[in-house]
C-alpha cells in the first residue's frame, strides 16, 4: 500500500483516540468492498473499533475523477472493472482474465502515458485527499456509536438541515407544480441522457418510465423530507450526520492550512465526487455481485438527497464559497449520467455474464487457486497504476 495511506490511517485513528479517547484499529482488505467501512465489535464485555481499507478504492476514484472532471467516457472501464472482481471472487479465472484484458484496453484508449509528472502527481493528491475524507466519515461512525449524547445532538443539527432543505423545496414548487416539472424540457433532457440508445425501443421507453415514476417520488415532494425528520431512516440521518461532521473538520484542518475559498471549492467538488462514485459504485456491483444483489435496493430518494444535502452544507457554513459556484456540479452530472448510460448498456450487452455469475453462486463453494489470483490481481494492478 502507498505509505501516504498509512499515515492517513495512522492519522485517523490518532486523532480519534486524543479527542475522545477511543482506540480505533485499522487493517488493510482485498476484494469487491472497495470504499472505507468502520466496524465495531462487542465481545467478552468489551468494544472495538475497526476500519478497514481497501486500495482499490483508489482506482474506483481515479475513473470518476478523470469522467467527472474532463468528461471522458469511463462507463465501459468501471463495468469491465466490476465484472472482473465479480468473477475472480467466484474463481472464474478464464473470465476474469477476459474482463482484465477488455479493462486493459480501456485504460489504453484513456491515452494517459502522455501525462506529465505534474498532472500524475495532482491526480494522486486528489485521490489521497478524497480517501482521507471516506476515512474522516468513517471515523465518525465510531465517535456516534462510542458517545449516544454527540451523535443525538448531530442528529438534531441534520434535522434542522432537513428542514431548510424543505422549505427551499417549497419554495421552490410554490411556483411550478411537480406535473410541470416532470414534464419540462430540462427534465425530459436529463432523462434522456441516462438511457442507451442502443437499447430496443421498448427498453428505451421502460426505462423512460421507471425514470418518471422515481423522480415523481422524491426530488418534487417534501413527504420524505417529512418521513426523515420524524425518523423513518435513521441510518440516513447519521450518514448525513458523519458527512456533515467530515466535511466541518476538514474544513477546520485545512482553513488552519490556509486554503482559500477557490481551494474549499475544489475540494467540496472533489468530495461531492466521491458520493456519487461510493453510491454508483454500489449499485452497479449489486448487478453484477449475487451476493449482494439479493438483498439489496435501489432507493434514488436516499441517494438523491445525501447529495443534496452535501451541497447545501457549502452554502449553509460557506456561503462565500457557495457564490463561486457556477454550473459546477451540472457538469459533473453530465459525467456521472454518461457513466450510467454506458453501464446500464453493459448490463443488457454482458447479460450472458450475469446469467452466468449466478449459475457460479448457486453452484456452492469452489477451492480457489490462490497462485492465479494473485497473478490476476498483479496484473490488474500493472493496469491501474497507469491512472
Amino acid at each position: 500500500m502507498n505509505p501516504n495511506y498509512e499515515h492517513v490511517l495512522w492519522q485517523i485513528a490518532d486523532a480519534v483516540r486524543h479527542h475522545y479517547g477511543i482506540r480505533v484499529d485499522t487493517g488493510i482488505v482485498q476484494g469487491c468492498e472497495f470504499f472505507p467501512e468502520c466496524k465495531t465489535v462487542v465481545s467478552g464485555g468489551g468494544t472495538s473499533h475497526l476500519i478497514r481499507f481497501n486500495p482499490k478504492v483508489e482506482t474506483v476514484l481515479a475513473l470518476y475523477n478523470r469522467t467527472m472532471e474532463y468528461g471522458q467516457e469511463i462507463g465501459e472501464t468501471v463495468t469491465r472493472y466490476a465484472l472482473f472482481h465479480a468473477f475472480l471472487e467466484l474463481d472464474d479465472y478464464d473470465s476474469a482474465r477476459r474482463h482484465l484484458q477488455a479493462f486493459r484496453d480501456e485504460v489504453r484508449r484513456l491515452k494517459l502515458t502522455g501525462r506529465s509528472a505534474e498532472k500524475r502527481a495532482d491526480a494522486s493528491n486528489r485521490i489521497l485527499l478524497q480517501v482521507y475524507f471516506t476515512l474522516f466519515h468513517e471515523s465518525f461512525h465510531i465517535v456516534f456509536n462510542h458517545s449516544p449524547e454527540l451523535k443525538a445532538s448531530a442528529m438534531e443539527t441534520t434535522r434542522e438541515l432537513l428542514r431548510d432543505m424543505k422549505e427551499e423545496l417549497e419554495d421552490q414548487l410554490s411556483s411550478i407544480t411537480p406535473e410541470e416539472l416532470l414534464s419540462h424540457a430540462k427534465t425530459q433532457e436529463q432523462i434522456e441522457a441516462l438511457i442507451p440508445q442502443e437499447l430496443p425501443r421498448e427498453m428505451r421507453e421502460a426505462m423512460r418510465e421507471q425514470m418518471l415514476g422515481e423522480m415523481g417520488q422524491h426530488p418534487y415532494s417534501t413527504a420524505y423530507y417529512d418521513e426523515l425528520i420524524n425518523g423513518c431512516d435513521e441510518s440516513l440521518l447519521e450518514e448525513l450526520s458523519c458527512d456533515r461532521q467530515a466535511w466541518l473538520n476538514f474544513c477546520t484542518m485545512a482553513e488552519g492550512d490556509g486554503c482559500t475559498a477557490d481551494d474549499l471549492l475544489q475540494f467540496h467538488l472533489w468530495f461531492y465526487t466521491v458520493f456519487c462514485a461510493m453510491d454508483f459504485n454500489h449499485n452497479l456491483l449489486s448487478q453484477y455481485r449475487p451476493v449482494v444483489h439479493e438483498g439489496y435496493t435501489y432507493d434514488a430518494r436516499r441517494i438523491v438527497l445525501r447529495h443534496g444535502a452535501f451541497k447545501t452544507l457549502l452554502r449553509q457554513y460557506h456561503p462565500e464559497v457557495y457564490r463561486l459556484t457556477k454550473g459546477h456540479y451540472l457538469e459533473r452530472h453530465k459525467g456521472l449520467a454518461s457513466i450510467f448510460r454506458t453501464a446500464t448498456l453493459g448490463i443488457f450487452l454482458y447479460h450472458e455474464d450475469f446469467v452466468r455469475l449466478r449459475e457460479l453462486h448457486a453452484s456452492g463453494i469452489r477451492l480457489p487457486d490462490f497462485q492465479k489470483i494473485r497473478q490476476l490481481e498483479n496484473e490488474m494492478a500493472e493496469v491501474t497504476a497507469k491512472l
